[in-house]
Order: structure tokens, then sequence, then C-alpha cells
């Protein structure tokens, strides 16, 4: 078995082609501040999807920061019941994911090597998923295991507005079992904007006034004046914990 080698600019060309791609892509469905198409290729029964999601107010860092860090993703990515990061390396990590389905079925999990990588010039980021082998980590018993065949997300600034973010997903993945395909295109093509959605009202309402106290917090401790620097850091930090 081949060993992870980390981020892989074959497989980003393979997503950055499939992102500008237009020939047999079809479009799902469409909101103010999401778009999502599909193309089913030939001999696959599992379609791609590619959503195109828009992020007002939402600076290009914290994007990468919402999806990325894991402790912050556990708090708004309500479609997982776990996530873990099994190993750290430099050059990328092992994620855990668990998500229960509905109406009865069985649980699915996926382990993913996730890679990152930053272009300085451009600020962009890129995050490329790969399937970890079940040789690796084991399924638990009465958990069926999804596979990612590809996946990517593509975090640019709005070319209109440096501080708001243009988010690419391209996504095509197996959820196995007796979870019949045309299921998983119908719900997949769903799934988006709803993401979308649960990660863009976490960072108004929690995350962007915890970053705001956060530098709050950090400028009255630096005030120079005796005995006032104190008190006001600490009158910050306790408005800011019962906001």
């Amino acid at each position: 078995m081949a060993m992870y080698s980390g981020f892989s600019e074959d497989y980003l060309e393979k997503m950055l082609y499939k992102e500008k791609e237009t020939d047999g892509w079809a479009l799902a469905n469409r909101s103010q501040h999401a778009e999502v198409w599909k193309k089913k290729y030939p001999n696959e029964s599992l379609q791609v999807i590619k959503a195109f999601l828009h992020l007002p107010g939402v600076p290009p860092n914290d994007a990468v920061n919402l999806v990325q860090n894991v402790e912050v993703r556990k708090r708004w990515d309500t479609q997982f019941s776990a996530i873990d990061v099994l190993e750290e390396h430099p050059t990328h990590r092992m994620v855990y994911w668990s998500a229960p389905l509905p109406l009865g079925m069985q649980t699915r999990d996926i382990v993913q090597y996730i890679a990152e990588k930053k272009d300085e010039v451009t600020d962009t980021t890129y995050i490329l998923y790969s399937q970890v082998p079940e040789d690796v980590v084991a399924t638990k018993p009465g958990i069926v295991r999804a596979v990612t065949i590809q996946s990517a997300v593509i975090v640019r600034p709005d070319l209109q507005d440096p501080r708001s973010t243009r988010m690419t997903l391209l996504f095509q993945t197996d959820f196995g079992g007796r979870l019949p395909k045309f299921m998983v295109n119908f719900f997949s093509a769903f799934a988006p904007p709803k993401w979308r959605r649960d990660m863009y009202n976490f960072y108004v309402k929690v995350y962007s006034k915890e970053k705001n106290c956060d530098k709050t917090i950090v400028a009255a401790a630096q005030l120079k004046v005796r005995d006032r620097t104190g008190t006001e850091a600490q009158h910050t930090h306790s408005s800011c914990s019962s906001s």
C-alpha cells in the first residue's frame, strides 16, 4: 500500500479543471448566496457536485478556519455527530467523521486525509480530501464506511470585496450500504446550501462576536494606565462571555 504523501498538485489540477468546466454540468439549485451544479461522468453512477458559495462579510482566513479548525467545525456543522483528528502531520491530517442518517438508516463514517495549501499571491487556499484505506482505520461495528471519491474546498477573496469570501465545493462521495445511488445524487445536490447557511449563521451570531471580544480584551490588557487596565480587561471579558 502506497503511503499518503500529502498535497498533490495533480489532484489540485483535476479539481481546478472541474471547477472551470461547463460542458455537461446541469444546474441543480440556486439561491442568493449558493449555486449548485451536478454532472454524471460516463461509466459512473454517482454524480460530481460543484457548489459556488458566497460568504459576505466573512474574510477568507476566517472562512478557512471555520472549515479547517476541528473544534470550531464541531460547533456549527450539525450533520456530523463526531469529528476527530486521528493523526497530525506536517503535510496533512487524518480526520474521522461520523454522520447519523435519517429514517433509521445506519450511521455512516468517513476517514480522510486532508491536505492544505495557500497561494499567498492570490490569497487562495486549496483544501484537498482523500480517502483513508479501511485497512488503515477499520470500520466500527454497526457503522457503514462512506468513501471519498474526490473532494476539494477552494477559498478565495471576493474580487468585489476582499473582506468577503467566495468558496467552491467539489465532491463525489459513495455512502455505501444499501442506500440507492439516485437518493445519494438527489440529496447531495441540496447539501451545500444548508452547509453554507449553518456556517454563515454561526459566523454572524457567534464567531465574529467572539473574535471582536478577543480583540477588545487584548486591547484593554495593553492599556498602560495602572489599575484601570485590569479592571477594564476583566469587565470586557465578562460582558463578552454573557453575549
